[in-house]
């Protein structure tokens, strides 16, 4: 999907800068909300990020001394996205896990 300007998008003849101009505070105002919820430490559990009002879904994870990481990235587990990925991994480990077990099972000639 290439980035094309939104009046050639939308077929409305705006400006993409008058846009930005436009939207500019408004998503300011949402970047410093973010950024504040991300700072407080009660959001972070270990390396598990759970910022409600945050509406981003990968956050960069926080180092010692409150600062950003520029590479590691950790999904927001109060986004409902993050929610369901989480689901889908704690299902995926525990198949993998019975599935190691009867396969353990069956090297050994374990019966039930």
């Amino acid at each position: 999907m290439s980035a094309e300007p939104f009046s050639r998008v939308s077929g409305f003849a705006v400006d993409d800068a008058r846009l930005m101009t436009l939207f500019e505070p408004w998503l300011a105002e949402r970047r410093l909300a973010a950024e504040a919820i991300w700072s407080d430490p009660q959001k972070w559990v270990g390396v598990c990020y759970f910022g409600l009002g945050d509406p981003r879904l990968w956050v960069p994870l926080r180092q010692w001394g409150g600062r950003p990481s520029d590479r590691i990235k950790v999904p927001n587990f109060s986004h409902p996205r993050a929610q369901r990925l989480g689901k889908t991994v704690a299902l995926l480990h525990i198949v993998a896990a019975i599935t190691l077990a009867v396969g353990i099972a069956i090297a050994l000639g374990r019966v039930w």
